[in-house]
């Protein structure tokens, strides 16, 4: 790509991602968001308009001339999102506004059941195609609590090692003959929560996932970073104790081994009481004012704090974006979160020395319905780079 049409698409993609997040802008706002000439923005409006991807969908008047106002065009395609998870199988289905446009299907799953595992994602998927007969369908998007390669093969899903080198791609490609494209889960919530406005105007930032393990993906001016080998950020199986408990990597001492479910659980064991065997039992308890159980979250929490550290000082990203169920529940948790971003942002005489750093948590489910589709709507606005 030369530096002319690198421009272009720079361009292109910063104005696509106004209009996703504002929903509807006119060229002069535009020029005036992303500091261009009125003829650039023009001439890259008519060219989206005339591919169809964006729409006039009205008009405003400021006491002078009316101007036109553009949206993306939601009837342009759908795209069928395939989230695989450790215990189900999620299937949505949205327009390119990111607008779901048939009711989430979720099936439970064994993961750990490779082939069962393919061929419930394959009924799921013919099922839902069926559907949408008649419509434009734009590609398929599946995510999986993993690391794979370009060509749709997994590389490793660390607790689950059967998964190495399965073909996700040609399993999901021989129920039809739409574009499949596979990701990891944490990076399609890092490009979702960029597409749909979570992440705001941040354009070098983390999505830390600290539910059910501890997953990043880090976006490094406007790009996912994955590394040489499609592996990085395995923040979660960063080892901080030789001799800690096992991790379902195999290995121990890893970050993810001391919050993880099976883990805060036994915490919570420990400090008496073994009668609680579920997350949401735990959080009800600690909001009733039981102390054993705050004391294990706390536990847990700081461990978080610890990747949160070990993230800043990584990749000195300006914003974080923070899942987690039970922080977001229980305030005095996301108290022990925010001091840590203020150490971070600060120096011992609280003087500022990260001033572009900031946390917000992912509060709603925006992220997850939408994570497999941004996988497609990231590839599919790829043509104006070309």
């Amino acid at each position: 790509m030369n530096k002319t049409s690198n421009v272009k698409a720079i361009n292109i993609r910063d104005i696509l991602q106004i209009i996703y997040k504002e929903h509807t802008r006119t060229k002069s706002q535009l020029a005036s968001d992303l500091g261009l000439t009125i003829v650039t923005v023009n001439n890259l409006v008519t060219e989206l308009v005339n591919a169809g991807i964006c729409v006039e969908t009205g008009y405003v008047s400021n006491g002078g001339r009316r101007a036109a106002v553009y949206g993306i065009n939601s009837g342009y395609g759908c795209i069928i999102g395939l989230n695989l998870t450790r215990s189900e199988i999620v299937c949505s289905v949205c327009d390119i506004s990111l607008g779901e446009i048939l009711p989430r299907v979720a099936v439970e799953n064994d993961i750990s059941d490779v082939m069962t595992s393919l061929s419930r994602s394959g009924s799921i998927l013919k099922s839902t195609i069926d559907k949408l007969q008649g419509k434009n369908i734009l590609g398929i998007g599946c995510t999986v609590p993993g690391r794979t390669g370009d060509d749709g093969i997994v590389i490793n899903i660390p607790d689950y090692p059967q998964w190495n080198s399965v073909d996700i791609r040609s399993a999901l490609s021989d129920i039809s003959t739409l574009p499949v494209y596979i990701d990891n889960d944490v990076n399609a919530a890092l490009l979702a929560s960029k597409w749909n406005g979570l992440a705001g105007d941040a354009d070098s930032f983390v999505y830390l996932d600290a539910d059910g393990g501890l997953g990043a993906g880090f976006m490094f001016r406007e790009r996912v970073f994955y590394g040489s080998n499609n592996q990085g950020c395995e923040i979660g199986h960063i080892s901080i104790a030789p001799d800690g408990p096992l991790c379902k990597c195999g290995r121990r001492g890893c970050l993810q081994a001391y919050t993880g479910k099976e883990e805060l659980l036994r915490r919570i064991a420990k400090n008496g009481r073994p009668d609680i065997t579920g997350i949401d039992d735990a959080i009800i308890a600690c909001k009733k004012g039981d102390a054993a159980v705050l004391n294990a979250f706390i536990d847990a929490a700081s461990y978080i704090c610890m990747a949160i550290r070990d993230v800043v000082m990584l990749f000195d990203p300006e914003l974080i974006i923070l899942q987690n169920k039970w922080i977001n529940e229980i305030p005095e948790l996301f108290s022990l979160v925010q001091k840590t971003i203020y150490d971070c942002k600060t120096d011992r005489d609280g003087l500022p020395v990260r001033p572009k750093l900031s946390l917000i948590l992912d509060r709603g489910r925006k992220v997850a319905e939408s994570a497999a589709a941004c996988v497609v709507l990231n590839k599919v606005l790829r043509h104006f780079e070309e």
